[in-house]
């Protein structure tokens, strides 16, 4: 269960609290991508709370997540412009699908490891 509680916060990091400008430029814009890894921060120190893990393993934690969460957006969504439809009709794009899910795998994978390695040790 305890893991749901990052998964969602997750989800309303990710999704609900990223507007499509953000989306669009925290790959080319740091304004807008150190916005967005603010935001996923904040959500996932509010998560951290659930656990009976102390300050300092909630600060690393969230730090490592943030470090990787912003990684993680520059580098793969950089790269899917480079090949990105020129209509500009990227819903239809098969690779920006592949794109957004090998995106999310690496999320996941982040918060797993260190919800395993730190939160739950």
């Amino acid at each position: 269960m305890s893991f749901i509680i990052l998964l969602v916060a997750h989800y309303i990091a990710d999704f609900l609290l990223q507007s499509r400008e953000m989306a669009t430029k925290k790959s080319t814009d740091s304004d807008y991508l150190m916005e967005h890894v603010f935001i996923y921060g904040c959500a996932m120190w509010v998560a951290s709370c659930f656990f009976t893990a102390g300050p300092p393993a909630m600060f690393q934690f969230v730090l490592i997540n943030m470090i990787a969460h912003g990684f993680i957006d520059w580098g793969i969504w950089r790269l899917y412009k480079k090949h990105a439809p020129a209509d500009g009709k990227y819903w239809e794009d098969y690779w920006f699908w592949a794109t957004l899910g090998l995106d999310q795998t690496l999320h996941l994978s982040t918060l797993a490891l260190t919800w395993a390695k730190i939160l739950c040790s």
